[in-house]
């Protein structure tokens, strides 16, 4: 298990550890990551397009959604040369207490058996769907909270720019 309350930094490879049965594993790719949980020493259960074994096509989805299964697969197989890693960041933060392992893998391979779903980047993505397996609580996850935070952004630059742009019309009259 990752230390309790360890902040996230990516370049650190010295708090990096191999997934066991009941970990998030947190998959590094370029621009996000993916999520899933360990359920064996191979195999993790993820969200990921039907008929497939990774989220790579997923990414496409950004700002609409698309259809999504729960899926078993090989940790190796999902990386695909990618880094990943046990990461389960929320240990020990209030009211994020992890389930035992067993309920944890059981939980996530009933899932398996779940109909299609839309994923969505930001309300129902591979980060909540680890947390839910792991805690059995609902959290953001750190993707969410950052495309919220980036949403936020640009809306209040555009509320500003708009602001600015009345003003100067306004001291035109």
């Amino acid at each position: 298990m990752a230390p309790k309350n360890k902040k996230e930094d990516d370049n650190n490879n010295s708090n990096k550890l191999k997934p066991k049965p009941g970990d998030m594993v947190r998959i590094k790719r370029r621009l996000y990551s993916h999520w899933g949980v360990c359920v064996s020493k191979e195999h993790m259960v993820h969200l990921s397009p039907p008929g497939q074994n990774n989220e790579l096509n997923m990414i496409k989805s950004v700002g609409m959604t698309m259809p999504v299964q729960v899926t078993i697969s090989k940790m190796e197989e999902v990386a695909a040369g990618h880094e990943y890693y046990a990461d389960n960041y929320l240990d020990g933060q209030e009211g994020f207490d992890p389930r035992p392992v067993k309920e944890i893998c059981k939980y996530a391979m009933r899932q398996l058996h779940e109909p299609e779903q839309d994923f969505d980047l930001v309300w129902n993505n591979c980060e909540k769907f680890a947390i839910m397996c792991r805690y059995r609580e609902y959290h953001p996850g750190k993707q969410a909270e950052r495309g919220i935070i980036a949403t936020v952004a640009t809306a209040a630059g555009l509320v500003a720019a708009s602001a600015t742009a009345l003003i100067a019309l306004l001291a035109t009259r």
